[in-house]
């Protein structure tokens, strides 16, 4: 019975099955099987390159991507972990030395409004705030890596947290 194939997911998948139960990798390197392959679909070297290329821009992209959404997230809730944290003192403090709330309302007002505009540079990765930040971001990431590779310092690994 023929399923039927929803994606490119689905064709990479049952040719990989395929390619380990037939045994076609043993000795051929990565690069060969590529190839190989490549000449079959009738596909030059340099239109390989070239889509490796974009292959692995892709990647990084992604990666990028992935550790910005994280830091972005983790920034977030620091925030908010401080508004709720210091909003609560605050509330104790103007009960205390009013006997009812008075002030401590405008400032968890005022303070909530930025932390409900910024929901969505962190958690709405579609959004144009997101996306804005992501590009800032990368360009900054960019301009550190050149100035460590000026200076001849190999860029640190990321923390693993």
């Amino acid at each position: 019975m023929a399923h039927e194939l929803r994606n490119d997911e689905d064709v990479e998948g049952i040719l990989r099955i395929a390619v380990k139960q037939t045994g076609i990798s043993g000795g051929q390197s990565l690069r060969e099987r590529l190839l190989a392959a490549a000449d079959e679909l009738g596909l030059t070297p340099e239109q390989i390159a070239e889509a490796e290329k974009k292959y692995f821009i892709e990647q990084q992209e992604k990666a990028e991507l992935a550790e910005f959404t994280k830091h972005q997230r983790n920034d977030y809730m620091e925030h908010a972990g401080a508004f709720v944290g210091v909003n609560a003192i605050l509330f104790v403090i103007n009960f205390l030395t009013a006997g009812h709330i008075s002030w401590a309302w405008w400032v968890l007002f005022a303070w909530g409004i930025g932390i409900v505009c910024g929901f969505p540079s962190a958690f709405m990765v579609n959004s144009n705030g997101f996306q804005n930040e992501f590009k800032q971001w990368q360009k900054r990431k960019r301009r550190r890596e050149a100035k460590k590779a000026k200076n001849g310092l190999e860029p640190l690994p990321p923390l693993d947290d």
